[in-house]
């Protein structure tokens, strides 16, 4: 797992947690959050679960595994795509006449 300690450290000072606030709240001490935070120590699943719901973000957030997409139309929107789902895009890009073949399926023109 690839957890992303620099979104957590991000996170918990957007919302004006010191590191052992944060560390009370998900139960563990400020060193072991300044360890997450810092790439030496990685939270056990249970204590992962509560990062994820303490600091309101999604696992995939948590795991550097999402990537934001923006629309270049005249309405901007964006939205979260896992690593899975870009090596897929990449793919289908590289393979032109799978790519064809998905496009009539869906009716894209």
């Amino acid at each position: 797992m690839e957890f992303a300690g620099n979104r957590v450290k991000e996170v918990r000072e957007s919302l004006g947690y010191s590191q052992e606030k944060l560390g009370n709240l998900i139960g563990v001490s400020k060193v072991a959050i300044w360890g997450y935070e810092n790439g030496t120590k990685k939270p056990r699943i249970d204590k992962f679960i509560n990062l994820v719901n303490i600091l309101d973000k999604t696992p995939d957030y948590l795991l550097n595994r999402d990537i934001d997409v923006v629309c270049e139309e005249t309405v901007p929107y964006s939205f979260k795509l896992s690593k899975k789902e870009m090596k897929l895009i990449k793919a289908l890009r590289e393979n032109k006449k799978l790519f064809n073949e998905i496009c009539k399926e869906l009716d894209i023109k």
